[in-house]
């Protein structure tokens, strides 16, 4: 799916699961790639085939927030969010994961962060669990908190980070600052992006293009963002990550800028 050949993975996907219909993980395989292709009600049917093979297995059970808290399907979701949190309490991405759902699903934001704030207590000196608790904060509209949480995740990223937390997390924090109104410190940090996304180029460049683009966002250069945007779009860029891109895309010239709600919709960060 990553050259672009997204119907021939997604019938191997199709065939695996008419040859093993009572596989879990075959379910949750075709959920995760229709996500990723953007094919939602394809996803929703899967994870859900899935969850009722194996309501035990924390990666299913993820998996299945994230994709049902996109579809909106939130009757769907208590049951699974009680699973993951009953299931794995230890596990610092239940707690971000349940913030994630409690915040997008629910609006429970204050419910949301406090849950969210158990990940990095669990695991204080790892860097995900603080951008992952940045994130939920972010959303919530909470960007003093979020840039806290931010910056101290950043303090423990391992040098082999590979580019693919620290990018999402400058640009989290290029966005925030804005939301507090510190140009400089947004200019900084988005600034600091960019650099960083030549890195992950050779890795996964629609990523990287995306990234640009979101910071190109934040710094007013439009044009850009439009051209990172395309190019991400070119490189075959994940849902919902694509839609992001691609809505930007369809924007009036006159009015190039999305309004401040689309800036702080989580994507593809989480």
């Amino acid at each position: 799916m990553s050259r672009g050949e997204w119907e021939q993975a997604l019938e191997m996907l199709r065939e695996f699961t008419v040859q093993h219909p009572k596989s879990p993980m075959g379910w949750y395989y075709a959920a995760q790639w229709h996500f990723r292709a953007g094919h939602t009600e394809a996803a929703s049917h899967a994870i859900r085939q899935a969850y009722a093979l194996d309501s035990h297995d924390a990666a299913i059970l993820r998996a299945a927030c994230q994709i049902l808290t996109a579809t909106g399907e939130v009757a769907e979701l208590k049951p699974i969010l009680d699973d993951l949190l009953r299931g794995f309490p230890d596990h610092w991405s239940t707690w971000t994961t349940a913030g994630y759902v409690r915040l997008q699903a629910y609006g429970e934001n204050t419910h949301a962060c406090d849950a969210s704030a158990y990940g990095p207590q669990l695991q204080p000196s790892l860097a995900q669990a603080w951008f992952r608790h940045g994130y939920v904060l972010a959303l919530a509209g909470r960007h003093r908190e979020a840039t806290a949480a931010l910056e101290t995740g950043w303090t423990y990223l391992p040098e082999a980070d590979g580019y693919h937390h620290s990018v999402p997390a400058a640009v989290q924090l290029g966005q925030s600052y804005e939301a507090l109104g510190n140009t400089a410190g947004a200019r900084q940090w988005c600034t600091q992006a960019l650099h960083l996304s030549q890195q992950l180029m050779t890795a996964n460049p629609a990523r990287a293009h995306y990234w640009q683009g979101r910071a190109y966002v934040v710094l007013s250069q439009t044009e850009r963002a439009r051209e990172a945007f395309r190019s991400a779009l070119r490189h075959h860029l994940f849902y919902p990550a694509r839609q992001e891109a691609q809505d930007f895309l369809d924007l009036s010239p006159a009015n190039p800028f999305p309004p401040p709600g689309i800036k702080e919709k989580e994507t593809s960060a989480f």
